[in-house]
């Protein structure tokens, strides 16, 4: 169950970083381009992977603590 939804919500971080990612040609093209608006994207992108990451190995480490007890 708890695997079950971090999958979901590492497909919905990971979703988001590929949004944020298609959008960047699109600013500069539509001359928004902005160097700050560049590297945000970019820690955003890595953040999110690696909140995805520690979401996915806490949610199976809880399961694993639950599963005996059922």
């Amino acid at each position: 169950m708890a695997s079950g939804t971090a999958l979901h919500i590492s497909l919905s971080f990971l979703g988001m970083c590929r949004w944020i990612r298609a959008w960047i040609p699109v600013c500069c093209l539509m001359g928004l381009w902005n160097i700050s608006l560049l590297l945000m994207a970019w820690y955003a992108e890595r953040f999110l992977i690696v909140t995805t990451l520690a979401l996915n190995f806490f949610a199976f480490g809880v399961e694993r603590m639950i599963e005996p007890v059922i």
